[in-house]
């Protein structure tokens, strides 16, 4: 904990870049929602309902990106929005002469996403790229809180289990009861433990939409906004998987420096250290979270303008993290039942 607020400012001090290589690679949506509607003929009169509906696709794409649009690289953005106003501008001048709305069947939902548009550039225009009502102290705040509340469900949760898997009802030879109760406090640490990861989790999203941070808030928004109920069943099963796999991985990691250290200090020190580690990674906050993996599932789905490369290390990272865990989890629980059975 004493080495977090050093990670911190360094953080703060190269935000600003880490943001702006992680943005370059996920504006590429802005790029592929601007191709189909800048090769429109616009002089070309047939096929006009079709254009119109390719303006509406391009409007949705980029109505999308609006709430996410402080997260991400603000220029590019503004200059894609503007782009697309411009269009619309050339459209409807060209057609303005035009008195069959027949020809024209969703005017009104464009001409309504248009001068919406049009206010959140005005809003935008004098955006700061760190300002957004939220001060630093805050955010720092904030992630410290879920930090340490993270690092004390895990720490008491692996002192709790290594205590009681150390006693000997662990034994073969004691009755099946007695053996059974030894689970249940430890599946309510667990739980307990569980929480507290989850909430960690949840106000590291938080903190993310002060962050300039795409990784989590934006993928986010845009599956509330798209997903079936079934997909949505889907990502709470997925999140909830991710967040157990996190905690059993911390409490075999703490589990693990513990039993070599046999010294609580040294433990702390260094599963914080571990667990600081990636706050400086390239993408800066917790490749291993739900959320990251909801990429995944958008370019396995063709989705490719709301995907990145970042999906792929998180997802191989995950699966090599979770046959560390796996392993960890095996050596603890062999170690530990032989050291209950020589009891």
């Amino acid at each position: 904990m004493l080495l977090l607020p050093l990670f911190f400012v360094f953080i703060q001090k190269n935000v600003t870049e880490t943001v702006a290589a992680i943005a370059q690679a996920r504006l590429s949506s802005i790029d592929i929602a601007l191709q189909s509607y800048q090769k429109i003929d616009l002089t070309d009169v047939e096929n006009t309902d079709e254009r119109y509906l390719s303006l509406i696709d391009q409007s949705n794409a980029l109505a999308t990106m609006t709430q996410s649009a402080m997260l991400e690289n603000r220029q590019r953005y503004l200059s894609a929005s503007i782009d697309y106003g411009e269009k619309m501008e050339t459209f409807y001048e060209q057609y303005a002469a035009e008195t069959d709305q027949s020809l024209f069947p969703k005017q009104a939902k464009v001409v309504q996403e248009t001068s919406e548009f049009t206010q959140v550039l005005a809003k935008r225009k004098e955006f700061h790229w760190n300002q957004q009502g939220f001060s630093d102290y805050w955010k720092t705040v904030f992630l410290l809180y879920g930090a340490l509340l993270f690092y004390l469900t895990v720490f008491w949760s692996a002192d709790l289990f290594l205590s009681e898997v150390k006693r000997p009802q662990f034994s073969n030879s004691l009755p099946f009861r007695k053996r059974d109760r030894i689970f249940i406090p430890i599946i309510i640490r667990l739980a307990i433990c569980t929480i507290g990861t989850s909430l960690f989790l949840i106000s590291a999203v938080f903190c993310s939409f002060f962050f300039d941070h795409v990784d989590f808030s934006y993928p986010f928004a845009y599956w509330l906004r798209e997903i079936q109920a079934v997909e949505f069943l889907l990502f709470l099963l997925l999140y909830f998987l991710m967040t157990i796999v996190i905690t059993g991985f911390a409490i075999c990691l703490t589990s693990f420096i513990f039993t070599v250290t046999k010294d609580v200090l040294q433990t702390c020190l260094l599963a914080s250290l571990l667990g600081a580690l990636p706050l400086i990674v390239p993408s800066r906050i917790w490749l291993l979270t739900p959320f990251q993996f909801l990429n995944v599932f958008q370019l396995l789905q063709g989705d490719y303008a709301f995907a990145s490369d970042w999906s792929f290390y998180s997802f191989y990272f995950a699966l090599i993290l979770l046959l560390i865990y796996t392993v960890a989890l095996f050596w603890l629980t062999t170690q530990r039942l032989k050291g209950g059975l020589r009891k």
